[in-house]
């Protein structure tokens, strides 16, 4: 993507990233990464016919990230969302159930750590009494 001095590459990839992670909600991958193949291109002819645009021209002429937020939630169905939030509900649970077992792994690794150098310690006798006859 060819970007003029006025935007820089950090701009546009932060709003072309807001923008797909808000079509993630509503659409397909393959729809989402059709969607923005248009986006972008759109982007690339605003910005070859309007060379010194700065970000807050792009996003006057192609909509606010948030204007966005608001368009796709009005198209989507109720079902999706529910069902796009029951799966981060899960995903949420089911990472907070990994650390947790793995949390529990690593303790129950320390304390046999540490209780075998402690059985190791009172195995190797600390002083010997040797008689001389």
């Amino acid at each position: 993507m060819e970007i003029p001095s006025s935007i820089t590459d950090k701009e546009i990839h932060n709003y072309l990233s807001e923008i797909k992670h808000q079509l993630a909600f509503t659409h397909s991958p393959k729809e989402t990464a059709s969607i923005m193949q248009m986006v972008e291109s759109s982007i690339d002819d605003f910005l070859s016919e309007h060379p010194f645009a700065t970000i807050n021209d792009l996003s006057n002429h192609f909509g606010d990230t948030d204007e966005f937020k608001e368009m796709f939630i009005s198209c989507a169905e109720s079902e999706q969302l529910k069902n796009h939030l029951d799966n981060s509900q899960k995903k949420r649970k089911y990472a907070k159930l990994t650390l947790i077992v793995i949390i529990f792994i690593l303790l129950t690794c320390a304390g046999f750590y540490i209780k075998s150098c402690i059985d190791l310690e009172k195995s190797i006798p600390a002083y010997e009494i040797i008689r001389i006859e």
